[in-house]
């Protein structure tokens, strides 16, 4: 195919041209290249399963415009309702017939969304969905999951996953300390650590927000029951479930992951990479509360939803979303909303995702995934496809193919460096990935018989490309004296850190993790302590009570840096960001002065130790 351009281009001068203009000649989610290197493919048009770059080649394409394009691209449907909805003018900002036909499409899919309002983005939803929350409780925390994504926001960037370690907490730079310290990060899938937040916190907690299947962290399916241990905790202690599904909202089914768990009945224990199918993707019927086994206050949509235009919506308990103006207090506002262009392109997509797409789309994810665990199988590569209905991904390691990844700290520990060249070598090969190891594959109801046979082909040379693949270390490594770690920073110069204390780098077991990662898993490990040893130390109190004296030398510290993890390399904050903080220097600030009754709690204490 001949590029579209009118002088003859490549990816790689498209990227020259780029980075004059834009930071890292990316934006956002591309930048995930980062993580597999070289340079990225520029896509000049796209159709069905397939897209082609500036130079002419042609890919089958797994990343579906990262999830919206559930019937695959350029569908002829939706091609022609957005071009109609252009024809007749952009109105943008008034309201259109389309949106409230949108909007009860949403409804007949999640009877539970009964009030929905529009908005331009993910993130605009989540942070709505968050506000009005607060607004309704009269309180201020949020509780997150580590590895879950919710948008950009600044107190929402805690351990988002996707490589982000410790963006949003308190000294990451451009994020007040005091918008961070208003969401509780907790691990995943811990549903003691859950209860345990409560009761420490439970009357200042506003809202729980997760995704129902998170796959920002690559695909990490919930436990049997968490959502509804999450339903059950939040609605004790009179906060609301928020539930995020701007990722899987309409994808994994007519009415999303909600109702594939909690109305079908999927769960891990029925399909967990390679048992048999789960229930099938089913609509929901009169009865869908009695059915349900659990029901959120507030939904988030996106992606599915604006057919793959920017559109998203929140939706909920209509006394609950009642509170939002122009009826209620909860102020809420976004020109683009519901735009013409992109409701007529979600109205086509939602009208057309019917019983036939979502039952193709689950066959076809399944095939794939295990074409390509039979390839690495071959090759002797540990793995596992990790599933959540018809969403996966492939993590990598003994451990992983052992145990499964189940939380954050999992995905992390898995042999994300054989991700790399396992990628390239299927791009190589006319196959787009995502390019991380922590984003999800996304199938659509075009891939057939002829685009599995490509993966096919190219499967097993990827396969090979995994198993022959090794840790990245630098000539500098080498060299290093021991106890010290080095890492790129924002200027592309190394800056030495310092390991966790009490972690050696020279003894038998694989290198530790970089100190930001090891103070996020402290940080995890208080919440989950603070309610198995009540009395335990003042670093459990200061995670979940404010009122501890100095909460800076815990919490805040631990937290010190902003970290974008792509694969080996960590890219820290500049020391010139860092030093807009007014905290006083580390050497300065006291250790908390209950005694510490765990060796590894002390090993994890980053403050002064007391005058002699």
């Amino acid at each position: 195919m001949t590029p579209t351009h009118s002088n003859p281009t490549t990816n790689a001068s498209l990227f020259d041209a780029a980075r004059a203009v834009i930071p890292g000649g990316v934006d956002s989610p591309v930048r995930a290249f980062g993580s597999v290197g070289g340079t990225p493919a520029f896509i000049v048009s796209a159709r069905g399963a397939h897209v082609v770059d500036a130079e002419g080649r042609d890919y089958v394409d797994l990343v579906g415009s990262w999830g919206p394009a559930l019937l695959g691209h350029a569908h002829p449907a939706v091609v022609e309702a957005v071009r109609e909805a252009a024809a007749r003018g952009l109105s943008f900002g008034a309201p259109t017939a389309a949106e409230t036909e949108l909007a009860e499409a949403v409804r007949a899919r999640v009877p539970a969304a009964e009030r929905v309002r529009f908005v331009s983005t993910g993130t605009e939803a989540t942070m709505t969905a968050i506000r009005l929350a607060r607004g309704a409780t009269g309180r201020d925390l949020v509780v997150k999951f580590a590895g879950c994504y919710h948008g950009h926001s600044d107190g929402l960037l805690a351990a988002a996953g996707s490589g982000v370690a410790t963006g949003g907490l308190p000294g990451s730079a451009g994020v007040p300390a005091a918008v961070a310290a208003q969401t509780i990060v907790l691990p995943y899938n811990d549903a003691d650590a859950l209860i345990g937040c409560f009761e420490a916190r439970g009357r200042d907690i506003a809202a729980v927000i997760a995704e129902p299947a998170p796959a920002n962290m690559g695909v990490v399916p919930p436990a049997p029951g968490f959502n509804a241990t999450i339903r059950e905790v939040s609605a004790a202690h009179g906060a609301l479930m928020i539930a995020d599904e701007v990722l899987t909202g309409f994808r994994v089914g007519p009415a999303g992951f909600w109702g594939l768990e909690a109305l079908d009945g999927w769960s891990t224990a029925l399909d967990d990479g390679g048992a048999a199918a789960a229930a099938s993707p089913s609509w929901p019927g009169a009865d869908w509360r009695e059915r349900a086994a659990w029901v959120p206050d507030l939904l988030t949509f996106g992606k599915v939803v604006g057919g793959g235009m920017p559109l998203a919506a929140l939706g909920g308990r209509a006394d609950v979303m009642e509170l939002l103006a122009p009826v209620g207090p909860v102020y809420q506002a976004g020109t683009l909303s519901g735009n013409p262009l992109a409701t007529a392109a979600g109205l086509a997509t939602l009208t057309l995702a019917d019983d036939a797409v979502y039952a193709t789309v689950a066959a076809r994810a399944r095939e794939i995934g295990e074409i390509v665990g039979a390839a690495l199988d071959a090759e002797g590569v540990a793995h596992r496809v990790q599933r959540s209905g018809s969403l996966f991904s492939v993590v990598f390691g003994a451990g992983a193919a052992r145990r499964g990844v189940r939380d954050y700290e999992g995905a992390r520990a898995q042999e994300a460096w054989r991700f790399g060249p396992f990628f390239r070598a299927f791009l190589e090969a006319g196959v787009a990935l995502p390019p991380s190891v922590f984003e999800a594959w996304f199938v659509s109801a075009a891939h057939a018989d002829a685009e599995l046979e490509r993966i096919a082909d190219a499967a097993p040379a990827a396969a090979r490309a995994a198993a022959s693949a090794r840790p990245a270390r630098s000539p500098v490594a080498a060299s290093r004296p021991a106890g010290h770690s080095h890492h790129r920073n924002h200027f592309g110069l190394h800056q030495k850190t310092t390991p966790c204390p009490g972690h050696s780098r020279t003894g038998p077991r694989a290198p530790r993790p970089p100190p930001t990662i090891c103070a996020l898993t402290a940080y995890v490990r208080t919440a989950i302590h603070s309610r198995r040893s009540r009395n335990s130390t003042d670093i459990d109190r200061a995670v979940l009570d404010p009122s501890s004296p100095d909460p800076t030398s815990t919490t805040t510290d631990r937290h010190a840096h902003r970290a974008r993890i792509d694969d080996d390399e960590v890219l820290m904050t500049p020391p010139a960001l860092r030093s807009a903080t007014a905290r006083p220097p580390r050497s300065a600030r006291p250790c908390p002065t209950a005694p510490t009754s765990s060796p590894r709690r002390r090993a994890t204490r980053r403050c002064a130790p007391p005058a002699a």
